[in-house]
């Protein structure tokens, strides 16, 4: 905007007046813009205080302002400028031999309105006599559109800020002419020249005028006024919206000798009203000083007691809330808005606070009652599982031994001999129940089977089978690769149940057995081509073959009986280990 204004004056298109007045409010605009950024758009840069603060001096001086602005009107009406000249007088400035001039009244005689006319951008008007001016000598005048005479060039109203011009004026009486336009002509006569404005809108309407400038040749200079409004309205921004001033100057401190500045006879009439300003608004200026003093001063004690302490407050529990304490409670300073936002808050903290100590408790009772259901399952389990190895080993062995003894005294009548190897073969049924009881109260109280090759195993289960019922079995273990404890467990136990049911109900002549166990996989067969049995005809679930169905599907390995009357049983079991998982 400066750069731009700066060029627009440098081609003319703005005067000294514009260009002031652009700048200044520019300026005023920049100082504005860099508040407002430095205060809202910078929140890091600038405090909460510091912006109540500067929020109320902004707010103060607004205040006084727009007070200022409202009284201005009604007191710039009562401003009479003093020495205004009146419509029908005559004012004369006579050389008085020192270089200066005598001010007076004189006897009104106003020429004739006629002669050239005067164009809106002036016109330099050729003298017929030589006109003595402040020491120096003049053949032309220069005119201006608005009736003020110089001797240099074509005068402007700009110029009058440059201490009442920069050149040799005469200003009848500097105004700005009115919308309607104006008629300004010189007339000229061996001994004066007379130059006339008549405004064209009638006399003594508000901003009509109507003067003369009269040059005689011995120096005088004669201003007759023909027509001025009765209380011309003054405004502080339009200085030519009414009479300025009224005078001459021999311009800035130019003089005839060089030697001294000359006298200039200036009525400001713009200054007085000004001055009529001044005594308003300056005592404005110590109050206002003060005001701010007291504010930048006062309002933040004042705003830390009733605002910013409370707040803090209020900020230090929501940290304390965000870290952790529930039960943080927050005094309450105020009933006002903060007290208010402090009690809610702190009701949402012991809202907080009961329903996570509530969930605390019912998590706790929860947490109990899964520990105790838990215990409880484990213990099913363990039953379940002692109940099944018992099932599978010593209630199979007792289950023999028992009929052995009922079949030992009918033997013993009819043949001894077979009577002392029956007793022999129940003497040993009743040795290895007790020894897979042994086995079964080891592992329940260290919690580690024996570390045994399934292959293995099932070999030896395989020839119990055989010195126990004396059956031939046949036996092919193709692979013996080491499996998981709950899964070598499983091929026993199913293995063991298996030879127990040909034995008991199968009245079979060969059994076969196959086991092959490689790293993730295992497959068990076991056949034999006894009497078989229909599967639809089992009344609800054999013991046995639940407990079977049940082992398989905890290790995730699938089981199947192939089986029918007269057609004897093929038992199945494979597991893989990405099956299980």
């Amino acid at each position: 905007m400066h750069t731009t204004a700066l060029a627009l004056q440098q081609q003319g298109l703005l005067g000294p007046y514009s260009i002031d007045i652009l700048l200044c409010w520019s300026v005023l605009a920049q100082l504005t813009g860099f508040t407002l950024v430095y205060i809202g758009y910078l929140p890091e840069r600038s405090s909460f205080l510091f912006k109540l603060t500067s929020i109320s001096a902004a707010l103060l001086l607004a205040a006084i302002n727009g007070t200022c602005w409202i009284i201005a009107p009604s007191y710039f009406a009562q401003f009479e400028a003093p020495g205004m000249v009146t419509a029908g007088q005559e004012i004369r400035f006579s050389p008085n031999g020192h270089g200066g001039y005598a001010v007076g009244d004189a006897p009104q005689s106003p020429a004739p309105m006629t002669g050239r006319r005067i164009g809106p951008q002036g016109s330099m008007v050729p003298l017929p006599f030589t006109f003595p001016f402040y020491g120096r000598k003049y053949q032309a005048a220069y005119v201006s559109a608005d009736g003020t005479v110089a001797f240099d060039h074509v005068p402007h109203p700009a110029e009058t800020v440059f201490h009442y011009g920069a050149q040799p004026t005469i200003y009848p009486l500097l105004v700005s002419v009115p919308k309607a336009g104006t008629d300004v002509r010189f007339h000229t006569a061996p001994k004066r020249l007379v130059i006339t404005r008549r405004d064209r809108c009638a006399f003594g309407q508000e901003g009509c005028y109507g003067f003369q400038t009269v040059l005689h040749a011995d120096g005088r200079i004669d201003f007759v006024y023909l027509a001025i409004p009765a209380q011309p309205r003054f405004q502080p921004f339009k200085p030519l919206a009414s009479p300025w001033l009224m005078g001459i100057t021999p311009g800035n401190g130019y003089s005839a000798t060089g030697t001294s500045p000359q006298v200039t006879l200036i009525r400001d009439y713009h200054h007085e009203f000004l001055t009529h300003i001044d005594r308003l608004y300056a005592p404005l200026v110590p109050f206002l000083i003060g005001a701010l003093c007291v504010l930048i001063v006062g309002l933040p004690q004042l705003l830390r007691g009733f605002l910013v302490r409370p707040l803090e407050q209020l900020l230090e529990g929501m940290r304390q809330f965000r870290d952790g304490d529930l039960g943080v409670q927050v005094p309450v300073s105020f009933n006002d808005e903060i007290g208010y936002l402090t009690e809610s808050f702190n009701a949402m903290a012991r809202s907080q606070h009961d329903m996570v100590h509530g969930l605390e408790t019912m998590v706790a009772q929860r947490v109990a009652e899964v520990t105790d259901v838990t215990a409880r399952n484990a213990q099913l389990e363990e039953r379940n599982r002692l109940s099944a190895d018992l099932h599978d080993s010593v209630s199979q062995t007792l289950f023999s031994a028992a009929l052995l003894s009922d079949a030992l005294p009918g033997q013993w009548r009819r043949n001894r001999i077979e009577g002392i190897k029956t007793l022999e073969r129940l003497g040993q049924f009743n040795r290895d129940a007790l020894n897979e009881m042994r086995l079964l109260l080891t592992e329940l109280r260290n919690g580690v089977e024996e570390d045994q090759p399934p292959g293995g195993r099932i070999k030896a289960l395989v020839a119990q089978f055989e010195a126990r019922h004396g059956l031939k079995a046949q036996v092919d273990i193709s692979g013996d690769a080491p499996l998981p404890a709950e899964v070598r467990t499983v091929f026993h136990r199913i293995t063991q149940e298996s030879l127990n049911n040909i034995a008991k109900h199968a009245q079979a002549a060969n059994v076969r057995v196959a086991f092959e166990a490689l790293p993730g996989q295992a497959l068990l067969v076991i056949a034999d081509d006894g009497q078989g049995f229909d599967p639809t005809a089992i009344e609800g679930d054999h013991l046995g073959l639940q407990i079977m169905r049940e082992r398989a599907q905890r290790i995730g390995a699938t089981l199947e009986i192939e089986t029918a009357s007269g057609k004897g049983t093929t038992t199945t079991l494979v597991w893989m280990r990405n099956h299980a998982e």
